[in-house]
């Protein structure tokens, strides 16, 4: 799916050129598994701009290196909350 043999600066290329060597694509359907949430959850994510994603041709597609750079900053938001909540319960 999108491999193509491709010039570049008018060299000749041997190996298949792919978009998704550059650019992995994720679908919501993917980090809906990895999340083990539903897929409408993950949809309405991408829908209200929660999770930054490109509609093309009526599906979403999320960029895997948005994707990371997403879940880290939740995660450092999460283990700020229960950091905070430890604190509050030892005092």
């Amino acid at each position: 799916m999108g491999i193509y043999k491709y010039k570049r600066a008018g060299v000749k290329m041997n190996k298949p050129y792919s978009f998704e060597d550059e650019y992995e694509l994720l679908t919501p359907r993917q980090i809906s598994k990895a999340l083990k949430k539903h897929l409408g959850t993950v949809q309405r994510w991408c829908r209200d701009g929660i999770l930054p994603a490109a509609r093309i041709e009526g599906q979403y597609l999320i960029r895997r290196a948005d994707f990371d750079e997403w879940f880290r900053a939740k995660m450092s938001t999460s283990q700020q909350v229960v950091k905070t909540e430890k604190d509050t319960d030892s005092a």
